[in-house]
């Protein structure tokens, strides 16, 4: 009986995030966001009614930065980002996770223009580790790679973006080995209405 698809656990907690943005010249920008350690509260429901809470205590977070304007119509981008899964702990101060999912993320944006219009062209890659090992005990980590564009005309700003995951699984054991294919595409598109001057 799959008790995770017919009774999902709810998620509650309160979070306090702090970010800076520098920009020591017109062409740097450095930024850094902090995610301060809070308790999150997991309620489930089991078979029959029978159910719970428990608290987890998440610890900290933190992204750090960098974007570089090479010209007026180019950026490139670069972060770092530290989840520290295995410093989360449950009630009794268990380690829940193993590993951790520290990621890496790149970036760029062209604007191109046409006449009064302004498009941005946008081209990224990040690398997506999972809480989870293969068969070889090694951390599964997937790659992502990201498209977008957009088109700015005055108060509205149409954008979408088209990002692909993909990576395998390496699974089995010694006498059954076989690999799972990951591929997942996510699309998303959203528009803006500015009122007022700009």
């Amino acid at each position: 009986y799959d008790y995770v698809d017919d009774y999902p656990p709810e998620f509650s907690g309160t979070s306090v995030e702090l970010g800076a943005l520098v920009k020591p010249s017109p062409q740097v920008s450095l930024g850094a966001n902090l995610s301060l350690p809070f308790t999150l509260t997991e309620k489930y429901e089991g078979w029959e009614g029978e159910g719970g809470e428990s608290d987890i205590s998440m610890p900290m977070f933190f992204s750090i930065g960098g974007a570089f304007r090479t010209s007026d119509n180019l950026i490139l981008a670069a972060d770092y980002r530290s989840r520290p899964w295995s410093k989360a702990e449950d009630e009794d101060g268990e380690q829940i996770f193993e590993l951790d999912a520290n990621s890496l993320h790149f970036g760029l944006e062209y604007l191109a223009q046409s006449g009064e219009n302004i498009m941005p062209l946008r081209l990224g890659f990040y690398t997506v580790p999972t809480l989870m090992y293969d068969r070889n005990e090694d951390q599964v980590k997937f790659n992502a790679l990201t498209l977008g564009g957009g088109i700015v005309m005055q108060q509205i700003i149409i954008d979408g973006s088209f990002e692909f995951i993909f990576g395998k699984i390496e699974t089995g054991d010694v006498t059954d080995r076989y690999d799972i294919s990951v591929k997942d595409f996510r699309i998303t598109v959203g528009a803006a209405i500015h009122f007022g001057q700009q």
